[in-house]
Protein backbone atom coordinates (compact mmCIF):
# COMPACT_ATOMS: atom_id res chain seq x y z
CA UNK A 1 0.00 0.00 0.00
CA UNK A 2 2.56 2.21 0.52
CA UNK A 3 4.40 1.93 -2.38
CA UNK A 4 1.66 2.13 -4.12
CA UNK A 5 1.32 5.22 -2.26
CA UNK A 6 4.75 6.78 -3.00
CA UNK A 7 4.10 6.01 -6.60
CA UNK A 8 1.36 8.09 -6.68
CA UNK A 9 -1.25 4.72 -7.58
CA UNK A 10 -4.55 3.88 -6.29
CA UNK A 11 -4.85 0.18 -5.01
CA UNK A 12 -7.71 -1.56 -7.35
CA UNK A 13 -9.74 -2.24 -3.77
CA UNK A 14 -12.51 -5.47 -3.79
CA UNK A 15 -16.17 -3.84 -3.70
CA UNK A 16 -16.36 -3.90 0.49
CA UNK A 17 -20.34 -4.16 1.80
CA UNK A 18 -18.91 -3.59 5.70
CA UNK A 19 -15.68 -1.24 5.42
CA UNK A 20 -16.11 -0.74 9.63
CA UNK A 21 -14.85 -3.92 9.46
CA UNK A 22 -11.84 -3.64 7.51
CA UNK A 23 -11.55 -0.02 9.55
CA UNK A 24 -11.29 -2.07 12.95
CA UNK A 25 -8.87 -4.93 11.61
CA UNK A 26 -6.07 -2.05 10.43
CA UNK A 27 -6.54 -0.48 13.91
CA UNK A 28 -6.25 -3.42 16.03
CA UNK A 29 -3.94 -4.32 13.63
CA UNK A 30 -4.12 -7.20 11.43
CA UNK A 31 -2.02 -9.54 12.84
CA UNK A 32 0.32 -9.68 16.05
CA UNK A 33 3.76 -11.14 15.68
CA UNK A 34 3.55 -13.08 12.98
CA UNK A 35 0.07 -14.79 13.67
CA UNK A 36 -3.22 -13.80 13.18
CA UNK A 37 -5.23 -11.45 16.11
CA UNK A 38 -6.44 -13.15 19.18
CA UNK A 39 -9.23 -13.15 20.89
CA UNK A 40 -7.79 -11.43 23.86
CA UNK A 41 -6.78 -8.73 21.49
CA UNK A 42 -10.28 -7.88 19.67
CA UNK A 43 -11.20 -7.73 23.43
CA UNK A 44 -9.00 -5.49 24.55
CA UNK A 45 -8.92 -3.20 21.78
CA UNK A 46 -13.11 -3.55 22.62
CA UNK A 47 -12.74 -2.33 26.09
CA UNK A 48 -10.64 0.30 25.44
CA UNK A 49 -12.65 2.33 22.17
CA UNK A 50 -15.51 1.53 24.03
CA UNK A 51 -16.90 -0.45 20.65
CA UNK A 52 -18.97 -3.48 21.04
CA UNK A 53 -18.22 -6.43 18.75
CA UNK A 54 -21.37 -8.46 17.70
CA UNK A 55 -20.37 -12.01 17.93
CA UNK A 56 -20.85 -11.89 13.88
CA UNK A 57 -18.05 -9.17 13.74
CA UNK A 58 -15.35 -10.33 16.04
CA UNK A 59 -15.74 -13.67 13.96
CA UNK A 60 -14.94 -11.79 10.74
CA UNK A 61 -12.25 -9.95 11.77
CA UNK A 62 -10.40 -13.14 13.10
CA UNK A 63 -11.73 -15.00 9.92
CA UNK A 64 -10.38 -11.82 7.94
CA UNK A 65 -6.87 -11.53 9.95
CA UNK A 66 -5.86 -14.89 9.65
CA UNK A 67 -6.73 -14.58 5.71
CA UNK A 68 -4.28 -11.48 5.89
CA UNK A 69 -1.43 -13.15 7.50
CA UNK A 70 -1.97 -16.28 5.02
CA UNK A 71 -1.73 -13.90 1.98
CA UNK A 72 1.18 -12.95 3.66
CA UNK A 73 3.26 -15.83 3.56
CA UNK A 74 2.01 -16.72 0.58
CA UNK A 75 3.18 -13.44 -1.08
CA UNK A 76 6.46 -14.37 -0.28
CA UNK A 77 6.34 -17.52 -3.03
CA UNK A 78 7.75 -16.29 -6.50
CA UNK A 79 4.24 -17.72 -8.70
CA UNK A 80 1.46 -15.98 -6.00
CA UNK A 81 -1.26 -14.95 -7.99
CA UNK A 82 -1.98 -11.02 -6.92
CA UNK A 83 -5.11 -11.45 -3.86
CA UNK A 84 -7.61 -9.89 -6.63
CA UNK A 85 -6.87 -12.19 -9.03
CA UNK A 86 -10.05 -14.14 -9.10
CA UNK A 87 -9.93 -18.27 -9.10
CA UNK A 88 -11.07 -18.25 -12.60
CA UNK A 89 -8.72 -16.20 -13.77
CA UNK A 90 -5.66 -18.68 -12.14
CA UNK A 91 -7.86 -21.29 -13.50
CA UNK A 92 -7.59 -19.99 -17.31
CA UNK A 93 -3.70 -18.84 -16.55
CA UNK A 94 -3.21 -22.89 -15.43
CA UNK A 95 -4.73 -23.94 -18.67
CA UNK A 96 -2.78 -21.48 -20.42
CA UNK A 97 0.14 -22.10 -19.09
CA UNK A 98 -0.15 -26.18 -19.86
CA UNK A 99 -1.11 -25.60 -23.26
CA UNK A 100 2.53 -23.37 -23.66
CA UNK A 101 3.91 -26.36 -21.71
CA UNK A 102 2.23 -29.09 -24.31
CA UNK A 103 3.42 -26.89 -26.98
CA UNK A 104 7.08 -26.94 -26.08
CA UNK A 105 7.20 -30.44 -25.21
CA UNK A 106 5.66 -31.06 -28.46
CA UNK A 107 8.35 -29.15 -30.45
CA UNK A 108 11.04 -30.49 -28.25
CA UNK A 109 9.62 -34.48 -29.63
CA UNK A 110 9.44 -33.38 -33.42
CA UNK A 111 12.98 -31.65 -33.54
CA UNK A 112 13.92 -34.85 -31.76
CA UNK A 113 12.64 -36.90 -34.33
CA UNK A 114 13.53 -34.75 -37.17
CA UNK A 115 17.22 -34.98 -35.96
CA UNK A 116 17.11 -38.87 -35.20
Amino acid sequence: MDTLKAQDREPVLPFNPAPHITDWLFEIGPMTGEGAIGWQDMDAWSRLTGIELDPWEARTLRRLSRSFVNQRWDARKDNCPEPRVQADEIAVRKKVEGQFAAMVAALGRETRQNHD
